[in-house]
């Protein structure tokens, strides 16, 4: 029972930091794509079409594999919320910014 307790944390703990990071990222990606500054709403555009063409899974390997090898080390907690949180932020800028994909 410890066991299955320490995993709903942990799933709760993630939830929050993907969710939480996701609507942070996106909220500042949706004010990019309606900026009339080219090069930010390029950028906002860039990021949107990358991340939600990539799976979930790749992303998640990519942040805890990938990044260490660039130099940021993370915990598989923060990998893990650093993916969600970057999967989720498009689907809520394009939610934000009232444009359909």
């Amino acid at each position: 029972m410890p066991y299955l307790l320490r995993g709903i944390i942990v799933t709760l703990d993630l939830t929050c930091l993907g969710l939480g990071g996701g609507l942070l990222i996106g909220v500042v990606l949706a004010a990019m794509q309606l900026s009339r500054f080219a090069l930010l709403a390029g950028f906002g555009r860039t990021y949107v079409a990358i991340f939600r063409g990539t799976p979930l899974i790749l992303q998640l390997v990519f942040a805890y594999d990938a990044l260490p090898l660039l130099g940021l080390k993370l915990t598989p907690l923060m990998a893990g919320g650093l993916a969600l949180a970057a999967n989720e932020a498009p689907f809520i800028a394009e939610i934000s910014g009232g444009r359909t994909a």
